[in-house]
């Protein structure tokens, strides 16, 4: 049977074990979705910036999440579905930011207003699309969450219409090449390193 009774005291900080011990879900990665509680907790650890990830508030109060999946394609699946269907599974959104090894502040229950895709590379340097989703504190007044989710959309769409492009890339010196050149170009001109084969967005 899931619980209902979940507390957490906005700025206070957590050993992240115990708040496991306490709701059980995933001790690892950013998004813990804990079976026998409605809640979905994120933990913002801040060391996905070397991939491309941009969490952390906007200036417009928006604090954008970018979703789970260190390799490929990101998709809506697993933590990512859980973020973006939570209203409809009536689960609660808790984030956490760590302020050192092993403990977090909570920064309090936010609401998903959407996500859009972003640019990044994945944890082996492959080009690739990120999801980010924007979140909002949940006492955010509702037509103000109408604008932000208005907002959302619209980058969504926007960089949906962007198609991607394959391209030969210097691992070493990030110079790149035609993809049309693939046959007959196998190292990079400027330090001679072996040419990858990626995905870029423009």
């Amino acid at each position: 049977m899931l619980s209902n009774v979940v507390s957490f005291e906005k700025g206070k900080e957590y050993l992240r074990k115990k708040i496991h011990d306490s709701y059980r879900g995933q001790r690892q990665g950013g998004i813990s979705t804990p079976k026998d509680h409605p809640i979905i907790l994120l933990f913002d650890t801040s060391r996905g910036a070397e991939y491309g990830y941009r969490d952390g508030f906007t200036n417009e109060g928006i604090y954008e999440w970018t979703g789970e999946g260190q390799t490929g394609v990101m998709t809506i699946s697993r933590g990512n579905r859980a973020i973006l269907t939570h209203v409809e599974s009536n689960k609660q959104i808790h984030l956490f930011k760590e302020t050192k090894p092993g403990w977090v502040k909570y920064i309090g229950e936010m609401v998903s207003l959407g996500y859009f895709l972003f640019n990044g590379v994945d944890k082996n340097g492959n080009l690739r699309k990120l999801i980010v989703f924007n979140l909002a504190p949940i006492d955010t007044p509702l037509e103000r969450l109408k604008v932000l989710r208005n907002q959302t959309s619209i980058q969504k769409e926007r960089v949906q219409k962007v198609k991607p492009e394959r391209i030969l890339l210097c691992p070493k010196c990030k110079k790149e090449y035609e993809w049309e050149l693939k046959s007959t170009k196998k190292f990079c001109d400027n330090c001679g390193s072996f040419l990858s084969l990626k995905t870029r967005y423009e």
